[in-house]
């Protein structure tokens, strides 16, 4: 909730500042980073299992502005953990990350220093899931975790990649960027709501 918060505040901020001078915003290469709220959602571990996960997570993106109006970018986000739970009781916990190659549309406003962008493209979707030890299960092992036993390790999974978002730049080279992210596929989604920080090298 503090971190949802915070993001409100940012947007706020972002619109506040269109009544300042607008900067020009240069193309080139350029690297960001991003932290805020992210979950893991429709991800299923085996018939009576249920997931949970709410906390923080982080994004970096490295890119090429090739215009005004087009980028394309290759980045790299974690996740909170998933904590897989049976009548309560964590057996399993697994820790999603995604890498994703993306082409970026990006509508500039005219005398502004602000933009609004959207990303599609492909993610890979990484699990990599730890199982309690046997001796630690109450009552012993139920089918559920005997499933989760046999999943344990890292898998990847080919899926789709989408982002929204806006930016306001504070000088030319570094912009203040607050945006959602979303690696899918049939085993789940994953989604970060984010604040960040660029820089452009151009």
């Amino acid at each position: 909730m503090k971190m949802r918060f915070i993001l409100l505040a940012a947007a706020s901020a972002m619109t506040v500042s269109l009544g300042f001078a607008a900067v020009p915003i240069p193309c080139g290469w350029y690297l960001e980073g991003n932290v805020g709220p992210s979950s893991a959602t429709n991800f299923n571990f085996g018939n009576g299992s249920r997931t949970s996960s709410s906390g923080v997570g982080f994004n970096i993106n490295a890119g090429y502005k090739m215009m005004p109006f087009f980028a394309a970018e290759v980045g790299y986000t974690q996740y909170k953990k998933v904590n897989v739970q049976i009548a309560n009781e964590t057996v399993a916990t697994d820790q999603p990350t995604s890498y994703d190659i993306a082409a970026k549309g990006i509508l500039p406003f005219v005398d502004s220093s602000v933009e609004i962008f959207a990303k599609v493209g492909v993610a890979q979707l990484n699990s990599k899931l730890s199982v309690k030890d046997a001796d630690d299960f109450v009552g012993g092992i139920s089918p559920v975790a005997s499933t989760a036993i046999s999943n344990r390790g890292t898998k990847h999974t080919t899926g789709w990649y989408l982002g929204l978002g806006g930016d306001y730049s504070y000088t030319p080279c570094i912009p203040i960027i607050l945006q959602w992210q979303r690696a899918g596929s049939s085993n789940g989604d994953l989604n970060l709501y984010s604040l960040g920080i660029a820089y452009i090298f151009g």
